[in-house]
């Protein structure tokens, strides 16, 4: 669960998991499509969602429930979730709850 660490870098990732940085690069594009930075936020937004669907905002912030995904900043959760759900976590919860 190396992807909730805010800040992972793809050489970080690459020096953890010894493989080098453009097989991982490679490996990502040709399995997912996706670059390597798409591919963390998609993994991160659907940490969230869990989190969403565990009842999370029932207690904490959507920022929190950013940080909690993985995210450094509240802008760039907001950002990633927008771009995988087309609307705000916010809001995603609230459609899940009726």
């Amino acid at each position: 669960m190396l992807f909730l660490k805010p800040r992972l870098t793809i050489e970080q990732l690459s020096i953890k998991i010894g493989v080098s940085v453009k097989n991982i690069r490679a490996s990502i594009l040709v399995e997912k499509n996706q670059s390597f930075n798409d591919y963390i936020n998609y993994l991160r937004v659907k940490k969230a969602e869990k989190f969403i669907n565990e009842d999370y905002l029932n207690v904490y912030t959507v920022s929190a429930l950013g940080v909690k995904s993985g995210f450094s900043s509240h802008q760039s959760f907001y950002r990633a979730f927008k771009k995988f759900h087309n609307t705000t976590p916010y809001l995603y919860a609230q459609k899940r709850k009726t």
